[in-house]
């Protein structure tokens, strides 16, 4: 359940409005301006910018697409993907990898994965119950999709968080799904979520973990624009697992 925010950090009317308002603010003129930039030009100008301004830009865009089908903004969103990816390029190279943020990023790794694997065993359960109803030849069931989803938050929620947390897309940066098909393929081996054979502790890091475990769901937020900083802020872990089983009739 989703907890209350203390009041002073609920943003006042005026701050929605000064998001949200296209009429006369400076970050209204700053938007048009950087929407009509030529590509070669874009770039210099979101390099001028501070964090700050680029994650108010990033809710404002946020929420221009959020209520939009996922086909009407597909080809609208480069701006936005632009913006965070100077954000993190920005915030990461200011970063300072202290021991007490060397510890949170691994305990918070560490604990991805835990998550994960939690949703990965249940998953699996649900889907050696829809096997075996198939096995039997169940009068419904012909097929089944079994969809695991990690929705991550860190303590804005609000805010420009929420632009990281609930991708517009749809589509969140850990996810992995379970068919009929591939089931014995999964039952043999690991997801790369869970697969500790293979170390990510290199590309974003140098020798900073060499000693450590990063995991393929940690690399995979980094792709996807989630910073240091952002990693290490995370609070909130949310794992889906959401079976969908069919049946059709053909040929009527």
């Amino acid at each position: 359940m989703r907890k209350h925010r203390d009041r002073s950090d609920i943003l006042t009317a005026e701050e929605v409005d000064t998001l949200l308002n296209p009429a006369n603010d400076k970050l209204a003129g700053l938007l048009k301006r950087l929407e009509e930039s030529r590509h070669e030009t874009l770039w210099n100008e979101l390099e001028q910018l501070p964090v700050e301004t680029l994650e108010s830009l990033a809710v404002r865009l946020y929420k221009r697409y959020s209520g939009q089908d996922l086909i009407e903004i597909i080809f609208e969103t480069d701006l936005l993907r632009n913006i965070l990816r100077e954000r993190f390029i920005k915030l990461n190279r200011g970063f300072e990898w202290t021991q007490e943020n060397k510890k949170r990023f691994i305990e918070v790794n560490d604990k991805i994965m835990q998550v994960f694997e939690k949703a990965y065993k249940e998953a699996l359960s649900i889907a050696n119950e829809l096997e075996n109803r198939l096995n039997n030849n169940d009068d419904f069931i012909k097929d089944y999709e079994i969809e695991i989803t990690l929705r991550l938050h860190t303590s804005d929620k609000d805010g420009f968080g929420l632009v990281l947390s609930e991708p517009i897309s749809g589509y969140y940066p850990i996810n992995c799904q379970l068919n009929s098909c591939l089931l014995e393929q999964y039952l043999s081996e690991q997801p790369m979520e869970l697969d500790r054979s293979v170390n990510w502790n290199i590309e974003y890091f140098g020798n900073m973990f060499d000693n450590d475990y990063i995991g393929y769901t940690t690399h995979v937020l980094l792709d996807g624009e989630w910073s240091f900083k952002d990693i290490i802020s995370i609070n909130t872990i949310h794992a889906n697992v959401e079976a969908i089983h069919q049946h059709s009739v053909y040929d009527i």
